[in-house]
């Protein structure tokens, strides 16, 4: 609702400068018209930038990771997890967890998870599929972790 009254505003504010420097129609209420929706646009700015700050506070902080080249960036826990099993190859995740590879696969499958070939990676299994890359993970450490469920 947030972005739709932001757009909104914004594009009322365009139409209104516009009016005005053309001088279509009333300038004075083109005029007010402009004052009172930018005024309205700050506002709303200023609500959407305190409702996502930590959104911002990480995109902030992501970007100073690359411009500043930092040896361990600043991602969320998330995205260090994917990082660390994307370039481990199936069998390697079977072996250093003590799983047979078979077992293994057949969790995988049964939890959507197509594996093409076990001796390639996850990442190059999976694409570019976060989602599926997470359940792969989540599979294989449940089956090391809690076999009985």
């Amino acid at each position: 609702m947030l972005i739709l009254l932001l757009l909104f505003s914004l594009i009322s504010m365009v139409i209104s400068a516009i009016c005005l420097s053309f001088g279509i129609g009333n300038v004075l209420f083109f005029a007010r018209l402009h004052q009172i929706v930018g005024t309205c646009f700050m506002v709303l700015l200023i609500i959407h930038f305190i409702h996502r700050r930590r959104k911002a506070l990480k995109q902030i902080a992501q970007l100073t990771d690359v411009c500043f080249k930092q040896k361990y960036p600043s991602y969320c826990n998330l995205d260090r997890l994917l990082m660390t099993f994307e370039h481990v190859t199936v069998k390697e995740l079977a072996e250093k967890l003590c799983l047979p590879l078979t077992y293994l696969l057949t969790e995988l499958h049964q939890g959507r998870v197509n594996i093409t070939d076990p001796n390639k990676t996850f990442r190059e299994n999976l694409k570019d599929n976060d989602e599926r890359l997470f359940s792969a993970i989540t599979i294989a450490l449940k089956l090391r972790f809690n076999p009985n469920q």
